[in-house]
């Protein structure tokens, strides 16, 4: 069911290396999400709350996205724990609340959730919801970098992991102030195309 909700809601699906292609129907998508939703279909109950987050074939309600995040996340999906900690550290559409945000990104970094990891470490090295622990968050950051992937999620959460290492460095957070490795973890960085790496590096290099 949650298969059939997404290829009707991108009208394309590879699947067991088959592409099939349908016209679009994001309320067919709805439907079929909700119908593998009351199975105790933890992705599904993800793709339904993606589609009250965004507005995709039903209002747009926060709330209710929410509420279908926090069901896939008791389930164990690892996304959804992590979605639940952006929801609630950016506040939108719901109350702002850091402490419960840090909850969701330990339990999603606990989980094998890599941005869990790197969003648990920028609530350390910012103080969000917690005290500031800088050596906590270095080491958090530096577990993103030994992961390993090629696409560009990937490529993105390693560039965004090294340039806070860079930056820690470059300003001495729970490290000795060292220049020449700031310079080294800004240019990992961007390599895998960060931009604030890259105005690190003028920076650093006039």
């Amino acid at each position: 069911m949650n298969i059939l909700g997404l290829l009707y809601e991108t009208g394309k699906l590879t699947y067991w290396g088959d592409s099939i292609e349908i016209q679009k129907d994001v309320r067919k998508a709805v439907h079929y999400y909700e119908k593998a939703a009351t199975k105790g279909n933890e992705r599904a109950l993800f793709n339904l709350a993606d589609c009250y987050y965004d507005g995709i074939g039903v209002p747009q309600d926060a709330q209710k996205a929410l509420e279908y995040y926090k069901q896939s996340a008791a389930m164990g999906y690892a996304t959804a724990m992590n979605r639940v900690g952006m929801l609630y550290l950016q506040g939108d559409g719901i109350e702002h609340d850091d402490s419960k945000a840090l909850v969701y990104f330990e339990r999603a970094s606990n989980s094998g959730n890599e941005w869990g990891t790197y969003n648990l470490g920028c609530m350390y090295l910012w103080g969000n919801g917690t005290k500031v622990d800088y050596h906590r968050a270095l080491t958090l950051f530096e577990k993103v970098d030994v992961e390993t992937g090629s696409d560009y999620d990937y490529r993105r959460l390693k560039a965004s992991a090294q340039y806070r290492l860079g930056y820690m460095y470059e300003n001495g957070l729970g490290v000795q102030k060292n220049y020449a490795t700031a310079i080294a973890w800004y240019g990992k960085a961007a390599g895998n195309r960060n931009d604030d790496a890259k105005a690190a590096l003028n920076r650093l290099r006039r």
